[in-house]
Protein backbone atom coordinates (compact mmCIF):
# COMPACT_ATOMS: atom_id res chain seq x y z
CA UNK A 1 0.00 0.00 0.00
CA UNK A 2 2.95 2.34 0.48
CA UNK A 3 3.30 2.38 -3.31
CA UNK A 4 -0.29 3.54 -3.88
CA UNK A 5 -0.45 7.32 -4.41
CA UNK A 6 -3.31 9.44 -3.17
CA UNK A 7 -5.50 10.50 -6.10
CA UNK A 8 -4.21 13.84 -7.39
CA UNK A 9 -7.73 15.03 -8.16
CA UNK A 10 -8.87 14.17 -4.63
CA UNK A 11 -5.86 16.06 -3.27
CA UNK A 12 -6.81 19.19 -5.21
CA UNK A 13 -10.40 18.96 -3.89
CA UNK A 14 -9.14 18.73 -0.31
CA UNK A 15 -6.70 21.63 -0.64
CA UNK A 16 -9.33 23.86 -2.26
CA UNK A 17 -11.87 22.90 0.41
CA UNK A 18 -9.46 23.85 3.20
CA UNK A 19 -8.92 27.28 1.65
CA UNK A 20 -12.65 27.73 1.17
CA UNK A 21 -13.34 26.79 4.79
CA UNK A 22 -10.82 29.39 5.94
CA UNK A 23 -12.87 32.10 4.24
CA UNK A 24 -10.87 32.43 0.99
CA UNK A 25 -12.85 32.42 -2.21
CA UNK A 26 -11.47 29.72 -4.49
CA UNK A 27 -12.02 29.89 -8.24
CA UNK A 28 -12.77 26.25 -8.91
CA UNK A 29 -11.26 25.16 -12.22
CA UNK A 30 -10.12 21.82 -10.85
CA UNK A 31 -13.34 20.04 -9.97
CA UNK A 32 -14.01 16.87 -11.90
CA UNK A 33 -17.71 17.21 -11.24
CA UNK A 34 -20.63 19.45 -12.18
CA UNK A 35 -21.18 22.47 -9.96
CA UNK A 36 -24.96 22.51 -10.51
CA UNK A 37 -27.41 20.76 -8.17
CA UNK A 38 -28.79 17.37 -9.09
CA UNK A 39 -32.03 17.62 -11.11
CA UNK A 40 -35.21 18.26 -9.12
CA UNK A 41 -36.71 15.03 -10.48
CA UNK A 42 -33.84 13.09 -8.91
CA UNK A 43 -34.18 14.74 -5.51
CA UNK A 44 -37.95 14.18 -5.48
CA UNK A 45 -37.51 10.51 -6.36
CA UNK A 46 -34.97 10.11 -3.55
CA UNK A 47 -37.42 11.63 -1.08
CA UNK A 48 -40.12 9.17 -2.09
CA UNK A 49 -37.67 6.31 -1.92
CA UNK A 50 -36.41 7.28 1.52
CA UNK A 51 -40.01 7.14 2.80
CA UNK A 52 -40.51 3.60 1.46
CA UNK A 53 -39.60 1.01 4.14
CA UNK A 54 -38.87 -1.58 1.45
CA UNK A 55 -35.81 0.46 0.48
CA UNK A 56 -34.45 0.53 4.02
CA UNK A 57 -33.10 -3.00 3.55
CA UNK A 58 -30.40 -4.73 1.52
CA UNK A 59 -31.11 -4.56 -2.20
CA UNK A 60 -30.32 -7.24 -4.81
CA UNK A 61 -26.56 -7.47 -5.19
CA UNK A 62 -26.68 -6.87 -8.94
CA UNK A 63 -28.84 -3.75 -8.52
CA UNK A 64 -32.53 -2.96 -8.12
CA UNK A 65 -34.65 -4.07 -11.09
CA UNK A 66 -36.00 -0.56 -11.75
CA UNK A 67 -32.50 0.80 -12.32
CA UNK A 68 -31.21 -2.10 -14.41
CA UNK A 69 -34.33 -1.82 -16.60
CA UNK A 70 -33.74 1.94 -16.92
CA UNK A 71 -30.10 1.40 -17.90
CA UNK A 72 -31.12 -1.06 -20.62
CA UNK A 73 -33.71 1.39 -22.00
CA UNK A 74 -31.24 4.29 -21.81
CA UNK A 75 -28.58 2.40 -23.79
CA UNK A 76 -31.12 1.41 -26.42
CA UNK A 77 -32.40 4.99 -26.79
CA UNK A 78 -29.06 6.80 -26.93
CA UNK A 79 -26.66 4.23 -28.37
CA UNK A 80 -28.89 1.78 -30.21
CA UNK A 81 -27.38 -0.84 -27.91
CA UNK A 82 -29.95 -3.54 -27.19
CA UNK A 83 -29.19 -5.48 -24.02
CA UNK A 84 -30.90 -7.42 -21.26
CA UNK A 85 -31.08 -5.95 -17.75
CA UNK A 86 -29.26 -9.13 -16.70
CA UNK A 87 -26.18 -7.74 -18.48
CA UNK A 88 -26.03 -4.81 -16.00
CA UNK A 89 -24.28 -4.69 -12.62
CA UNK A 90 -24.97 -1.58 -10.54
CA UNK A 91 -21.87 -0.29 -8.72
CA UNK A 92 -20.83 2.43 -6.28
CA UNK A 93 -20.02 4.88 -9.04
CA UNK A 94 -18.35 4.23 -12.38
CA UNK A 95 -15.03 4.01 -10.51
CA UNK A 96 -16.05 0.76 -8.83
CA UNK A 97 -17.22 -0.61 -12.17
CA UNK A 98 -13.69 -0.11 -13.57
CA UNK A 99 -12.09 -1.59 -10.46
CA UNK A 100 -14.40 -4.63 -10.39
CA UNK A 101 -13.65 -5.29 -14.05
CA UNK A 102 -9.88 -5.12 -13.65
CA UNK A 103 -9.98 -7.39 -10.59
CA UNK A 104 -12.13 -9.86 -12.50
CA UNK A 105 -9.97 -9.91 -15.65
CA UNK A 106 -6.34 -9.34 -14.68
CA UNK A 107 -3.99 -12.06 -13.49
CA UNK A 108 -0.58 -11.21 -11.97
CA UNK A 109 1.72 -9.89 -14.69
CA UNK A 110 -1.02 -9.26 -17.25
CA UNK A 111 -0.56 -6.00 -19.13
CA UNK A 112 -3.19 -3.28 -19.32
CA UNK A 113 -2.76 -0.79 -22.16
CA UNK A 114 -3.73 2.74 -21.12
CA UNK A 115 -3.56 5.58 -23.67
CA UNK A 116 -2.23 8.72 -21.98
CA UNK A 117 -3.04 11.38 -20.88
CA UNK A 118 -5.47 9.31 -18.83
CA UNK A 119 -7.64 9.48 -15.74
CA UNK A 120 -5.38 9.19 -12.71
CA UNK A 121 -6.87 5.96 -11.32
CA UNK A 122 -6.52 3.60 -14.31
CA UNK A 123 -2.82 2.75 -13.81
CA UNK A 124 -3.14 2.41 -10.04
CA UNK A 125 -6.19 0.16 -10.34
CA UNK A 126 -4.35 -2.04 -12.83
CA UNK A 127 -1.45 -2.36 -10.39
CA UNK A 128 -3.75 -3.17 -7.47
CA UNK A 129 -5.24 -5.98 -9.58
CA UNK A 130 -1.73 -7.39 -10.05
CA UNK A 131 -1.37 -6.07 -13.57
CA UNK A 132 1.21 -3.96 -15.34
CA UNK A 133 -0.06 -0.67 -16.82
CA UNK A 134 1.45 0.08 -20.23
CA UNK A 135 1.19 3.73 -21.27
CA UNK A 136 0.62 4.61 -24.92
CA UNK A 137 1.31 8.36 -25.18
CA UNK A 138 -0.85 10.51 -27.44
CA UNK A 139 -0.50 14.15 -28.43
CA UNK A 140 -2.73 17.14 -29.02
CA UNK A 141 -1.84 16.97 -32.71
CA UNK A 142 -3.32 13.44 -32.78
CA UNK A 143 -6.44 14.63 -30.97
CA UNK A 144 -5.26 12.78 -27.84
CA UNK A 145 -6.47 9.47 -29.31
CA UNK A 146 -4.19 6.53 -30.15
CA UNK A 147 -3.84 4.89 -33.53
CA UNK A 148 -3.99 1.14 -34.03
CA UNK A 149 -0.31 1.15 -35.02
CA UNK A 150 0.61 2.55 -31.60
CA UNK A 151 -1.50 -0.04 -29.80
CA UNK A 152 0.02 -2.84 -31.87
CA UNK A 153 3.52 -1.61 -31.01
CA UNK A 154 2.61 -1.85 -27.32
CA UNK A 155 1.02 -5.31 -27.57
CA UNK A 156 2.86 -8.32 -26.13
CA UNK A 157 1.83 -11.92 -25.33
CA UNK A 158 0.85 -10.64 -21.84
CA UNK A 159 -1.54 -7.92 -23.09
CA UNK A 160 -4.93 -8.60 -21.52
CA UNK A 161 -6.90 -5.34 -21.44
CA UNK A 162 -7.17 -2.04 -23.31
CA UNK A 163 -8.78 0.91 -21.55
CA UNK A 164 -10.68 3.41 -23.70
CA UNK A 165 -12.23 6.63 -22.41
CA UNK A 166 -14.30 8.72 -24.80
CA UNK A 167 -15.08 11.53 -24.26
CA UNK A 168 -11.90 11.62 -22.28
CA UNK A 169 -10.73 12.86 -18.91
CA UNK A 170 -8.57 15.02 -18.78
CA UNK A 171 -8.53 16.06 -22.44
CA UNK A 172 -12.15 16.22 -23.59
CA UNK A 173 -11.04 14.18 -26.62
CA UNK A 174 -13.59 12.13 -28.56
CA UNK A 175 -12.52 9.10 -30.59
CA UNK A 176 -13.42 9.41 -34.30
CA UNK A 177 -15.91 6.73 -35.33
CA UNK A 178 -13.61 5.18 -37.92
CA UNK A 179 -10.69 4.97 -35.50
CA UNK A 180 -12.92 3.47 -32.81
CA UNK A 181 -14.00 0.75 -35.25
CA UNK A 182 -10.40 0.01 -36.21
CA UNK A 183 -9.40 -0.24 -32.55
CA UNK A 184 -12.35 -2.49 -31.75
CA UNK A 185 -11.51 -4.85 -34.61
CA UNK A 186 -7.85 -4.90 -33.55
CA UNK A 187 -8.84 -5.89 -30.00
CA UNK A 188 -11.22 -8.54 -31.33
CA UNK A 189 -8.53 -10.03 -33.57
CA UNK A 190 -6.03 -10.36 -30.73
CA UNK A 191 -8.44 -11.49 -27.99
CA UNK A 192 -7.88 -8.34 -25.92
CA UNK A 193 -10.60 -7.22 -23.51
CA UNK A 194 -11.73 -3.61 -23.83
CA UNK A 195 -12.90 -1.49 -20.92
CA UNK A 196 -14.90 1.32 -22.49
CA UNK A 197 -15.32 4.07 -19.91
CA UNK A 198 -18.26 6.11 -21.18
CA UNK A 199 -19.14 8.08 -18.05
CA UNK A 200 -18.96 11.31 -20.13
CA UNK A 201 -20.61 9.62 -23.12
CA UNK A 202 -23.48 12.06 -23.69
CA UNK A 203 -21.50 15.25 -23.02
CA UNK A 204 -20.67 15.93 -26.65
CA UNK A 205 -20.75 18.77 -29.13
CA UNK A 206 -24.19 19.58 -30.48
CA UNK A 207 -24.98 17.38 -33.44
CA UNK A 208 -22.70 14.55 -32.31
CA UNK A 209 -24.26 11.20 -31.46
CA UNK A 210 -22.96 9.06 -28.58
CA UNK A 211 -20.83 6.20 -29.90
CA UNK A 212 -19.59 3.13 -28.07
CA UNK A 213 -16.94 0.69 -29.24
CA UNK A 214 -19.37 -2.14 -28.59
CA UNK A 215 -21.93 -0.65 -30.97
CA UNK A 216 -19.23 0.24 -33.50
CA UNK A 217 -18.02 -3.38 -33.41
CA UNK A 218 -20.93 -5.53 -32.11
CA UNK A 219 -18.84 -8.72 -32.33
CA UNK A 220 -16.71 -7.32 -29.50
CA UNK A 221 -19.56 -7.66 -26.98
CA UNK A 222 -18.19 -10.91 -25.51
CA UNK A 223 -14.89 -9.25 -24.57
CA UNK A 224 -15.99 -5.70 -23.76
CA UNK A 225 -16.89 -4.06 -20.46
CA UNK A 226 -18.86 -0.83 -20.76
CA UNK A 227 -18.66 1.50 -17.77
CA UNK A 228 -21.13 4.31 -17.19
CA UNK A 229 -23.01 6.15 -14.46
CA UNK A 230 -25.12 9.15 -13.52
CA UNK A 231 -22.33 11.19 -11.90
CA UNK A 232 -21.35 13.48 -14.77
CA UNK A 233 -24.32 13.68 -17.12
CA UNK A 234 -26.86 14.20 -14.32
CA UNK A 235 -24.73 16.12 -11.74
CA UNK A 236 -24.92 13.23 -9.28
CA UNK A 237 -21.29 12.63 -8.25
CA UNK A 238 -22.14 12.35 -4.55
CA UNK A 239 -24.92 9.82 -5.07
CA UNK A 240 -22.33 7.16 -6.05
CA UNK A 241 -24.23 5.16 -8.64
CA UNK A 242 -22.63 3.67 -11.74
CA UNK A 243 -22.91 0.45 -13.67
CA UNK A 244 -21.02 -2.16 -15.62
CA UNK A 245 -22.39 -3.73 -18.82
CA UNK A 246 -20.76 -6.90 -20.07
CA UNK A 247 -21.05 -10.56 -21.02
CA UNK A 248 -22.59 -12.98 -18.54
CA UNK A 249 -19.29 -14.43 -17.29
CA UNK A 250 -17.90 -11.00 -16.49
CA UNK A 251 -21.07 -9.82 -14.76
CA UNK A 252 -21.14 -13.01 -12.67
CA UNK A 253 -17.51 -12.57 -11.59
CA UNK A 254 -17.82 -8.83 -10.88
CA UNK A 255 -21.04 -9.37 -8.90
CA UNK A 256 -19.30 -12.00 -6.77
CA UNK A 257 -16.41 -9.60 -6.12
CA UNK A 258 -18.77 -6.81 -5.17
CA UNK A 259 -20.65 -9.10 -2.78
CA UNK A 260 -17.48 -9.20 -0.68
CA UNK A 261 -16.82 -5.44 -0.76
CA UNK A 262 -19.63 -2.88 -0.95
CA UNK A 263 -22.55 -5.26 -1.69
CA UNK A 264 -24.37 -2.52 -3.63
CA UNK A 265 -24.98 1.24 -3.66
CA UNK A 266 -27.70 2.45 -1.33
CA UNK A 267 -31.18 1.49 -2.49
CA UNK A 268 -32.41 5.09 -2.20
CA UNK A 269 -29.61 6.37 -4.47
CA UNK A 270 -30.36 3.62 -6.99
CA UNK A 271 -33.99 4.68 -7.14
CA UNK A 272 -32.88 8.29 -7.67
CA UNK A 273 -30.59 7.17 -10.49
CA UNK A 274 -33.46 5.35 -12.17
CA UNK A 275 -35.44 8.60 -12.07
CA UNK A 276 -32.51 10.46 -13.64
CA UNK A 277 -32.44 8.09 -16.62
CA UNK A 278 -36.19 8.18 -17.14
CA UNK A 279 -37.30 11.67 -16.03
CA UNK A 280 -34.33 14.06 -16.12
CA UNK A 281 -33.18 13.93 -19.75
CA UNK A 282 -34.06 17.62 -20.28
CA UNK A 283 -31.84 18.67 -17.37
CA UNK A 284 -28.98 16.63 -18.80
CA UNK A 285 -29.40 18.28 -22.19
CA UNK A 286 -29.23 21.75 -20.61
CA UNK A 287 -25.98 20.84 -18.87
CA UNK A 288 -24.55 19.45 -22.10
CA UNK A 289 -25.24 22.76 -23.83
CA UNK A 290 -23.74 24.72 -20.93
CA UNK A 291 -20.54 22.69 -21.00
CA UNK A 292 -20.19 23.12 -24.74
CA UNK A 293 -20.45 26.89 -24.39
CA UNK A 294 -17.96 26.96 -21.52
CA UNK A 295 -15.45 24.77 -23.34
CA UNK A 296 -15.61 27.30 -26.14
CA UNK A 297 -15.05 30.16 -23.66
CA UNK A 298 -11.82 28.47 -22.55
CA UNK A 299 -10.69 27.94 -26.13
CA UNK A 300 -11.37 31.59 -27.00
CA UNK A 301 -9.66 32.92 -23.87
CA UNK A 302 -6.50 30.85 -24.35
CA UNK A 303 -6.35 31.07 -28.12
CA UNK A 304 -3.40 33.11 -29.32
CA UNK A 305 -1.75 33.38 -25.90
CA UNK A 306 2.02 32.95 -26.44
CA UNK A 307 3.31 29.70 -25.02
CA UNK A 308 -0.13 28.09 -24.68
CA UNK A 309 -1.21 25.16 -26.88
CA UNK A 310 -4.74 23.80 -26.68
CA UNK A 311 -6.47 21.10 -28.70
CA UNK A 312 -10.13 22.14 -28.72
CA UNK A 313 -12.03 19.64 -26.55
CA UNK A 314 -15.05 18.01 -28.20
CA UNK A 315 -16.67 16.46 -25.16
CA UNK A 316 -16.78 16.04 -21.37
CA UNK A 317 -16.23 19.29 -19.46
CA UNK A 318 -12.46 19.72 -19.52
CA UNK A 319 -9.78 21.57 -21.43
CA UNK A 320 -6.16 20.40 -21.28
CA UNK A 321 -3.79 23.14 -22.41
CA UNK A 322 -0.01 22.83 -22.51
CA UNK A 323 2.04 25.72 -21.16
CA UNK A 324 5.54 26.63 -22.32
CA UNK A 325 5.96 30.34 -21.55
CA UNK A 326 9.04 31.72 -23.28
CA UNK A 327 9.49 28.33 -24.93
CA UNK A 328 10.24 26.58 -21.64
CA UNK A 329 7.88 23.75 -20.52
CA UNK A 330 6.03 24.71 -17.37
CA UNK A 331 6.62 22.87 -14.10
CA UNK A 332 2.92 22.11 -13.83
CA UNK A 333 2.97 20.74 -10.28
CA UNK A 334 4.83 23.73 -8.85
CA UNK A 335 2.66 26.15 -10.85
CA UNK A 336 -0.63 24.52 -9.82
CA UNK A 337 0.41 24.67 -6.16
CA UNK A 338 1.40 28.33 -6.42
CA UNK A 339 -1.72 29.17 -8.43
CA UNK A 340 -3.95 27.81 -5.67
CA UNK A 341 -1.96 29.21 -2.76
CA UNK A 342 -1.31 32.72 -4.12
CA UNK A 343 -4.05 33.30 -6.70
CA UNK A 344 -6.77 31.04 -5.28
CA UNK A 345 -7.39 29.17 -8.53
CA UNK A 346 -7.75 25.40 -8.34
CA UNK A 347 -6.52 23.32 -11.29
CA UNK A 348 -5.01 19.83 -11.59
CA UNK A 349 -1.41 19.44 -12.82
CA UNK A 350 -1.03 17.46 -16.02
CA UNK A 351 1.69 15.21 -14.56
CA UNK A 352 -1.04 13.44 -12.60
CA UNK A 353 -2.52 12.30 -15.92
CA UNK A 354 0.81 11.41 -17.51
CA UNK A 355 1.29 14.72 -19.33
CA UNK A 356 3.68 17.18 -17.64
CA UNK A 357 3.47 20.90 -18.56
CA UNK A 358 -0.31 20.67 -18.93
CA UNK A 359 -3.11 21.72 -16.60
CA UNK A 360 -6.57 20.23 -16.49
CA UNK A 361 -9.15 23.00 -16.49
CA UNK A 362 -12.69 22.08 -15.57
CA UNK A 363 -15.45 24.01 -17.36
CA UNK A 364 -18.18 23.37 -14.79
CA UNK A 365 -18.01 26.71 -12.95
CA UNK A 366 -20.37 29.48 -14.02
CA UNK A 367 -19.17 31.79 -16.78
CA UNK A 368 -17.99 34.63 -14.52
CA UNK A 369 -16.01 32.34 -12.20
CA UNK A 370 -14.52 30.47 -15.15
CA UNK A 371 -13.34 33.64 -16.92
CA UNK A 372 -11.98 35.24 -13.75
CA UNK A 373 -10.12 32.02 -12.94
CA UNK A 374 -8.59 31.95 -16.42
CA UNK A 375 -7.55 35.59 -16.17
CA UNK A 376 -5.85 34.93 -12.84
CA UNK A 377 -4.11 31.88 -14.30
CA UNK A 378 -2.73 33.86 -17.22
CA UNK A 379 -1.53 36.67 -14.95
CA UNK A 380 0.28 34.10 -12.80
CA UNK A 381 2.26 32.56 -15.67
CA UNK A 382 6.00 33.17 -15.45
Amino acid sequence: MSAVPVSATAGVRQAARRLDQSGVRVFQLGAGEPQTPSPAEVVAAAGRAAADPRLHRYAPGQGIPDLRDAVADYRADLYGHALSPDAVLVTCGAKQAVFNTLLALVDPGDEVIVPTPCWVSYPTMAQLAGGVPVAVPTTAEEGFTPRVQQLEAARTPRTKVLVLNSPGNPTGAVYPADELRRIGRWALTHGIWVISDEVYGELLEKGSEPLSVVTAVPELSEQCAVVHGVSKTFAMTGWRVGWLIGPARLIKAATALQSHSTSHPTAVAQQAAAAALTDARDAAERMRADYQRRRQLVVERLSGVPGVTLAAPRGAFYAFPRFAPGGRPLDDEEFATRLLREHHVATVPGAAFGAPSHLRISCTADDDELLEGLDRLLRALP
